[in-house]
């Protein structure tokens, strides 16, 4: 892929839809130097992880038209990002104790990751 300049946290919570049209971003005070898809896979991930629809993703994608290479990349991306996700069940990060794993979101994404490597 081409390496380019892009706006990399526009997923679900910094944009504004109104009436089922985005109509502006918030939250643009950085820019990230590589692959635009990484956002798109990240925004994906996070909505089925929580069960959530992809509608705003399926259309990006769309908007998109990718070809078979890029879709491959997104399904890559959003491997790694399952991955990601998975890993951080349970951490501390920045807390005096560890979360409960939430086994629910595991299998949904343990579901997902496995439904991913299928199609790549």
């Amino acid at each position: 892929m081409k390496p380019t300049c892009f706006l990399d946290d526009i997923t679900t919570k910094n944009v504004i839809i109104n009436n089922g049209v985005l109509s502006g971003i918030v939250d643009v005070d950085s820019l990230a130097f590589g692959d635009s898809l990484l956002t798109v896979a990240l925004t994906k991930v996070s909505l089925l992880s929580s069960e959530y629809d992809t509608e705003y993703t399926d259309y990006w994608t769309e908007r998109l038209d990718l070809d078979t290479k890029q879709k491959k990349a997104l399904d890559l991306y959003s491997a790694i990002f399952c991955l990601d996700f998975l890993s951080e069940e349970g951490q501390v990060f920045n807390k005096k104790k560890s979360t409960n794993v939430n086994s629910k979101r595991v299998n949904v994404l343990i579901n997902l990751l496995n439904k991913i490597l299928i199609s790549i």
